[in-house]
């Protein structure tokens, strides 16, 4: 079961603790030891909750991490609170201009102009957006976060600070993450090369950048094989200008990790005839190969020959379909 799910149908459940308090004794505090390490799993651990003295249950109720109170919620009713400490919303967007707005699990909308209104302890479940011409919304969101298990991340317009890009990923998880003329940078400025990135959102499975595509280190340049490139990452999407990017060290790159499909996408209206041929070889070569262990690696520019770029999608669909990545 989901989370969304699994907090939707427990949020009603009303709280069953039973009345008295018992002495906490040695055998107690090791089993609360135990339950309350983040690799405890209540499905299969043998700890008999309802044995818990009440003491131990509302110490469990309010130390608990909220991943962890969760599932102690699925293992018995004594753990439920009268309010739940946390917000589940779906979708949260902050713009600077628009000001803020949230849908919760019963799909209804809470709105506001004041960031600082935004409620504490968002457990957010589905999608993320920040964007707007402000370009540092990001350090007066995160501290209202608690939980992310999100299925989309957008940062558009935005300058991120490297260490809150690293806070927010550590709430939880993120399935896809787009980047629209967003710039991560370190404390003193610089920007994080793409090397870097990459280490950071090393459990992200697909990443969209459209413009502003950051650089390898010169270190990285000198040596791609040696970037830590994550095993769960699926797709990396890319639209920009040409001259935006190192085509040379992109293209390397992308040869030394055939395992992820990448989709790159070039807006300029006036692409040397030479380069294009490069992009149409290359095409060529993906669909000569066609459909194999490899993920297809599709370059797309204006003028394109519309068979081909139809053929390349159909190829695309169909990998997506046999990794079982749609």
């Amino acid at each position: 079961m989901s989370s969304l799910s699994t907090l939707t149908s427990i949020l009603s459940l009303p709280n069953d603790t039973t009345t008295g308090v018992l002495a906490t004794t040695f055998a107690t505090k090791k089993a609360l030891s135990r339950t309350m390490h983040p690799s405890w799993n209540p499905a299969t651990s043998n700890i008999r909750i309802f044995e818990y003295p009440n003491d131990v249950i509302k110490y469990m109720k309010q130390n608990a991490a909220p991943k962890q109170l969760l599932n102690l919620m699925q293992c018995s009713k004594r753990f439920c609170h009268k309010v739940f400490p946390y917000l589940p919303v779906q979708d949260l967007t902050a713009d600077e201009e628009d000001g803020w707005c949230m849908q919760k699990l019963d799909n209804l909308w809470i709105e506001g102009t004041d960031f600082d209104e935004i409620p504490n302890g968002l457990w957010i479940t589905g999608e993320f957006n920040l964007c707007g011409d402000f370009p540092n919304l990001l350090p007066q969101i995160l501290p209202k976060v608690a939980v992310i298990e999100l299925e989309q991340l957008f940062l558009i317009d935005q300058e991120i600070s490297c260490d809150d890009l690293v806070k927010l990923l550590s709430h939880g998880s993120v399935k896809y993450i787009h980047f629209r003329s967003s710039t991560v940078r370190y404390g003193n400025g610089d920007v994080v090369p793409l090397d870097k990135i990459l280490e950071i959102l090393t459990n992200i499975p697909e990443i969209f950048y459209l413009f502003d595509l950051p650089p390898f280190s010169l270190e990285a340049a000198e040596n791609l094989s040696k970037v830590i490139v994550s095993p769960k990452l699926v797709e990396f999407s890319v639209i920009a200008h040409k001259e935006e990017f190192n085509f040379g060290l992109y293209k390397k790159f992308i040869e030394l990790n055939r395992q992820i499909l990448f989709d790159t996408v070039f807006v300029d209206d006036d692409l040397e005839d030479d380069f294009i041929e490069e992009l149409e070889h290359l095409n060529a070569i993906t669909l000569q190969n066609g459909l194999n262990e490899y993920a297809p690696h599709i370059f797309e520019y204006i003028g394109m020959p519309e068979e081909t770029r139809h053929a390349l999608y159909n190829l695309r669909d169909e990998y997506r379909k046999l990794h079982n990545t749609e």
